[in-house]
Formats: C-alpha cells, sequence, structure tokens
C-alpha cells in the first residue's frame, strides 16, 4: 500500500529541506542531483493521488503555434521607442519655431537681398555716426554681423560697417521682442549683413569703435545671409601673424589672398585702403589750389612705348593693344 498524502506532504519537505541544505553548503553536483531527482519523485506520486494538491507538478501552457505565413508581431524596441519620441519632439519644436516665425514676421526674418526693386521710408543711419548725442532716438542701421551669442532670453551683436563696430542688444519681452527671435538671431552666420532698428542706449562697450552707446534692438532682418564656414574669421585674420600669442589662432598669407575679399574687411586692410584713397586726393586738392589742371593720359596705346617686349597685350574691339609703359604712371 502506497503512502497517503500526509505522509508524502512531509516527505516532499524534507526532501526539499535537503535540497536547499546541499545547494547552501555548495555539495558536489551529483549529490544535489540525486536529492532533487527523489523531491522530483515524491512530487510525481502526490501529483498522481491530487493533481490538485499545491505540491503537486503542473503541467506548462504550450505556446500556440502561429499559422505558417503570419506575419511577426513588429513591436518596437525601447531604443526605437525613444528614437520615436525625439523624432516627434523634433517636429513638434519645428512646427513651433515655424508658427513663432510666422507670429513675428514683422519684427524679424530673412528678407532677401533687396536689389533695389522697392523703396522704402527707412533712413538709414551710419555706425560711425551712432553716438550719444542719439540716445532715446530709434535709428535703423545696416551692417555685417561681426560676431553674435545668445543665451536665455538676451542675444548680442556686434555690427560692423567698415571699421566701425557697434553692440546690439536684443532682450525677449523688452519692446515687443518675441522669445523666438533671441533664438534666430543666436543662428546668423558670421559676416551676414542686417537691418536692425532700435533704439539707441547709453552704454560702456570697450571692445567697439561707437563705445558710449549700444542699440536696443527692436527689429532684425537677414538681408544676405552669409555661408556658415567662411575660409577664416575676421577676428582671426586681424591678429599679428608674426608675433602670435599662446593659444591665438591667425592666418597665413596664402590664405588671406587665396580669400582675398574677405581678408580685405580686416580693420588693418580697411585703414590701409583707406590711407591710399586718401594721398591722391590730398595731392589733387594742393595741385588744385595752386591752379594745376588735371589731365588724363592714354592708358592704352598700339604698341610698345618703351621698345620693350614684356608688355600686357589687350584686345580692343578687335584691335591689338597694349597698357601703356609710361614710368609717369
Amino acid at each position: 500500500m502506497g503512502a497517503s498524502v500526509a505522509e508524502l506532504e512531509a516527505s516532499i519537505a524534507t526532501a526539499g529541506g535537503k535540497v536547499k541544505e546541499l545547494k547552501t553548503n555548495k555539495a558536489p553536483a551529483d549529490e544535489i542531483k540525486a536529492a532533487v531527482d527523489e523531491l522530483l519523485a515524491l512530487k510525481k506520486e502526490i501529483t498522481a493521488l491530487d493533481p490538485a494538491h499545491p505540491q503537486a507538478i503542473q503541467e506548462k501552457k504550450k505556446k500556440e503555434k502561429k499559422p505558417a505565413g503570419a506575419a511577426p508581431a513588429n513591436k518596437p524596441s525601447k531604443k526605437e521607442l525613444r528614437m520615436q519620441e525625439r523624432a516627434k519632439k523634433a517636429q513638434a519644436e519645428a512646427a513651433d519655431s515655424k508658427k513663432a516665425e510666422e507670429a513675428g514676421a514683422d519684427v524679424f526674418g530673412e528678407t532677401g537681398v533687396c536689389m533695389s526693386a522697392t523703396m522704402t521710408a527707412r533712413r538709414w543711419t551710419p555706425i560711425r555716426d551712432v553716438a550719444a548725442p542719439l540716445v532715446g532716438s530709434t535709428v535703423w542701421v545696416r551692417g555685417r554681423v561681426h560676431a553674435i551669442r545668445a543665451k536665455g532670453n538676451l542675444a548680442f551683436l556686434v555690427l560692423r560697417q567698415s571699421c566701425f563696430t557697434l553692440q546690439a542688444v536684443a532682450a525677449a519681452g523688452d519692446g515687443g521682442v518675441p522669445k523666438a527671435m533671441i533664438g534666430f538671431l543666436g543662428k546668423i552666420s558670421s559676416e551676414s549683413i542686417v537691418d536692425v532698428e532700435a533704439t539707441v542706449a547709453a552704454a560702456s562697450v570697450a571692445a567697439c569703435s561707437q563705445g558710449d552707446v549700444e542699440l536696443a534692438v527692436k527689429k532684425c532682418f537677414v538681408v544676405s545671409k552669409a555661408v556658415p564656414d567662411l575660409p577664416f574669421q575676421i577676428v582671426d585674420a586681424s591678429r599679428n601673424e608674426n608675433d602670435p600669442k599662446e593659444g591665438e589662432v591667425t592666418v597665413g598669407l596664402d590664405t588671406r589672398l587665396n580669400h582675398r575679399v574677405v581678408d580685405l574687411r580686416t580693420p588693418a586692410n580697411q585703414a590701409i585702403m583707406r590711407i591710399r584713397a586718401a594721398v591722391p586726393l590730398l595731392f589733387a586738392s594742393y595741385l588744385d589750389s595752386q591752379n594745376f589742371v588735371g589731365v588724363n593720359s592714354p592708358k592704352l596705346l598700339a604698341g610698345s612705348s618703351e621698345g620693350g617686349s614684356s608688355v600686357f597685350k589687350l584686345s580692343y574691339f578687335g584691335r591689338d593693344c597694349c597698357l601703356a609703359q609710361s614710368p609717369q604712371l
């Protein structure tokens, strides 16, 4: 006669305790296996007597097989879910930014090159004329973005026009400046040309030529957008290449000559060009005061005037000619 359910329960409890003890003491694997087999045999006996008993061995439910050809469930992974959330967030931010730009179209944006196609009532004030007497007045200024820094609700711009620089400040909520305008200003690339409407305010800005004033920006429009990656920065090209300081970036002569149109914007080259332009004017002014008459001599000749072979030849309305070689030129 077999053991009763109560006896099997006691035996299972004893066998289970033995298995735990062997595993805790890190007994040899064969002893643990023998104890587990004994426990399973007791559970099989109690299962045969009472399949619903808590100690009985329960049959595992078999997973339903999907029919052949059924498409697997494409459940996205956690990484894919994160990427989808980021994409949705980026799309929402782009949509909000677009709405903000549309709402502030009369305050900031990109107008594109006007090409003198239309006339406006704007009266432009040169940066060199923005000084203390204009404090409190509203002006329109056009200049290049020499430097820009935007953070939080503030954006600082340094505008440059020829040799003169002027700081402009935009504060969100001040004078109707929207928050979206700060983000727009921070994305303007250096050397872009902008139109700015602002109120002149007293300030002390040592880094600018107009050091006693600054502009409180009301409106800002990009007229001509510069490429984001310039061959070099004007700040770097303004440094002395022959005496660089530690950690400073300088621009070599070859790079300057290869991109001369950018190099001519540095303060040194601007000063050189103005001196070169002023010297002939001073000579002409003095000679004019002495009753001299200006004469425009020919610059194109039919042949070499000095008898040499090294001349600059060109075609003038189908005829061969060359530049004059007169030493007086």
